[in-house]
């Protein structure tokens, strides 16, 4: 039912009925974006197929139905090629598993191993064929996902045993995507590819990377045991698993609540054979107190949860005057709300940004420094960088500038800054060559901004040409 009401909405965001919840797309559902979106659909819709598949033994055909012709309608449409695999792989292994296929197809082999064969080979291309054209689709994205997925693994593989702690992996990317861009040159294509993403699209790669091999250890133990406790069980949760394991693999479901759930659920049934459940007579005392204390757990929750929720609100208000600049006016808002949202990585941002423009330095370095492992973005470095320019301490704001350079290279802002950086001390011929580097350079995102940018480079090399002339003369 789940998946006929989310395709219905899919479809109708389609037609324009009613508006999505991403600027940028047409179709996300219920979520804000199509590739959750997507991927929800693909783990939902084998149940629905296995109902088809087995009539007497689950009811609720005309659901099934309704649900296998809805997902089918509007899945291609999100462009979700992991979505799109993760159903086809599950849908595969439940024609296999569920018909006689299997038995056919060996049947055929031994009657027509020649034939056979020549199949294989048909299937071999046409899956070839099919992978490119879905790199073709988007080939940025995919480029996204190899580079996150090759400076994980280098994470992984400088702090293997216990990672690099639980909720740490945007401030660890951002310094290893550092590090990956300054030791050698890197190609174009990886540079336009570099961004600043809040998950590794890779399950028990983020897994390895916040937990170490420990974690991820345990992560696919529990992995193993879930897909083999549903396939000794012949239960049809067993295809929903699989579209959700292979989903993992190239997006982040598991960061999501709407995946979370499904995921423990699983995990639950499979195991359930174990579970032995025998019926306890508590005394009226014992559970006397263990009402009060669930009350006073649940009162707790509504009081702080209901607090920090008015925090969020009363930060999206200010938003927009720290958007237009007034960063010394609202400071006090930012003072207010920090008790209950100084680990979300935006606030902190800005509330430093706040205290930098506010003239407190020495407590937005404090800030920034306490915060590093929540910072992903340029910005952040760009915000040390002048925090320590401020403070007089230019090596360190140079380390920094060129940090935000080289997180992402494909982006002109900070070279800009750093070029302009070196010629406002002194360092011109340093600045100068930056900025032909940084004309040279085709920006990743074409705007009226980065024409801008382009102009006070040229505006710098032109100014540095005239004083050379005057030198000369």
């Amino acid at each position: 039912m789940l998946a006929v009401i989310e395709a219905i909405l899919g479809l109708v965001q389609l037609f324009g009925w009613y508006g999505s919840y991403h600027p940028l797309f047409k179709i996300t559902g219920t979520f804000l974006n199509p590739g959750p979106y997507a991927g929800y659909l693909a783990v939902l819709a084998p149940l629905a197929s296995y109902r088809l598949l087995k009539p007497a033994q689950y009811g609720g055909r005309a659901i099934a139905w309704a649900a296998v012709c809805a997902v089918t309608a509007i899945l291609f449409a999100t462009e979700s090629r992991t979505a799109w695999i993760a159903l086809g792989v599950a849908l595969a292994v439940q024609v296999c598993r569920e018909t006689d296929l299997s038995a056919k197809l060996r049947l055929v082999w031994k009657r027509h191993k020649m034939y056979c064969w020549g199949g294989i080979f048909l299937l071999i291309c046409a899956i070839i064929a099919g992978s490119f054209a879905m790199y073709r689709m988007k080939p940025a994205s995919a480029d996204g996902r190899l580079l996150m997925w090759k400076i994980s693994c280098r994470i992984i593989t400088d702090n293997p045993w216990c990672g690099v702690g639980f909720g740490n992996f945007k401030g660890a990317f951002a310094e290893q995507q550092v590090a990956n861009f300054s030791s050698d040159h890197r190609p174009l294509k990886e540079q336009y590819a570099a961004g600043s993403p809040d998950f590794a699209f890779n399950e028990p790669l983020q897994v390895g990377v916040e937990l170490g091999l420990v974690g991820l250890g345990i992560f696919m133990a529990i992995i193993c045991l879930t897909l083999k406790g549903l396939t000794e069980e012949k239960n049809g949760l067993l295809y929903t698993a699989i579209a959700l394991l292979i989903f993992s693999l190239a997006s982040y479901p598991f960061n999501l609540l709407p995946f979370s759930i499904p995921g423990v659920f699983l995990s639950a049934v499979a195991r359930q054979k174990n579970v032995v459940v025998s019926p306890v007579r508590w005394p009226y005392r014992i559970g006397g107190i263990a009402f009060v204390i669930i009350f006073m757990f649940h009162a707790l929750v509504l009081r702080y949860g209901g607090r920090y929720y008015q925090a969020v609100r009363q930060w999206n208000l200010i938003q927009p005057a720290y958007l237009n600049g007034g960063q010394k006016s609202i400071l006090p808002e930012y003072e207010k709300n920090k008790t209950f949202l100084l680990d979300e990585s935006r606030f902190a941002a800005e509330y430093a940004d706040c205290l930098y423009q506010a003239g407190y330095t020495k407590a937005a370095e404090k800030l920034m420094r306490s915060r590093m492992a929540l910072f992903n973005a340029p910005e952040s470095y760009i915000l040390m960088a002048r925090i320590y320019e401020a403070e007089s301490d230019t090596a360190q704001a140079e380390a920094y500038f060129t940090k935000a350079m080289l997180h992402s290279p494909g982006r002109i802002y900070a070279s800009y800054l750093l070029a302009d950086f070196y010629c406002r001390y002194g360092r011109l011929s340093q600045g100068v060559n930056l900025a032909r580097k940084t004309l040279d350079k085709r920006p990743k995102i074409i705007s009226s901004r980065t024409k801008e940018i382009q102009r006070l480079l040229r505006h710098m090399i032109d100014n540095h040409m005239n004083v050379e002339r005057q030198n000369e003369s």
